[in-house]
């Protein structure tokens, strides 16, 4: 399963960061690396929830992650993983804040979440484990699909995504996704 891969790359990513980039700047523009860390980690629990078809609540805010972030990610990695294995068919439609859609919207919607900010993440602190051509693909493509243009502009008028980025066509598709995400794929902060 390509959410599978997208997380394995997470995992490896938040095990190298080391408590001295925790305050380092993200292509996130309000998010340091600990305060994007700990919305990744928590969110595996959220997608959990979404996972066995629940709705789980984003305004909550999230709590800290403290400890070790490696072990955390990889015990909630693990959990949603198996909330999605025990989902019998993966081919149905599930209602959502979106309207009915394909279940398949929801895993890969995690899939371009995790690819996304494993992407962040790792440019923040200047590792090369970066999402696949085939995991950042897919998310590309849900993200095509589903990022509108009403859900981008500036953080201060309550905006997730920024505007997109050029970027030439032949580039990596990790750094396509990013550029997409309203991310600037040159942002190097190491």
């Amino acid at each position: 399963m390509t959410l599978n891969r997208a997380l394995d790359t997470a995992g490896l990513v938040v095990a190298r960061i080391t408590s001295d980039q925790a305050s380092l700047p993200t292509p996130c523009e309000s998010w340091d690396v600990g305060t994007l860390a700990n919305h990744l980690i928590n969110g595996l629990d959220r997608f959990r929830v979404a996972a066995v078809g629940e709705t789980p609540d984003w305004r909550q805010p999230m709590p800290d992650v403290d400890g070790d972030w490696a072990g955390e990610f990889r015990v909630r990695a693990e959990a949603l993983s198996a909330a999605w294995a025990s989902v019998p068919d993966i081919g149905a439609t599930r209602s959502t804040g979106l309207g009915d859609v394909p279940i398949t919207f929801v895993v890969t919607q995690q899939i371009a979440e995790v690819a996304q900010h494993t992407w962040d993440l790792a440019t923040a602190t200047g590792q090369r484990d970066l999402p696949d051509e085939a995991v950042a693909n897919e998310a590309l493509a849900w993200a095509r699909q589903a990022l509108k243009p009403e859900f981008r502009g500036p953080e201060s008028d309550g905006k997730a995504f920024g505007a997109e980025h050029q970027v030439a066509d032949d580039a990596p598709a990790p750094d396509r996704l990013a550029a997409f995400f309203g991310r600037d794929p040159s942002f190097r902060a190491v």
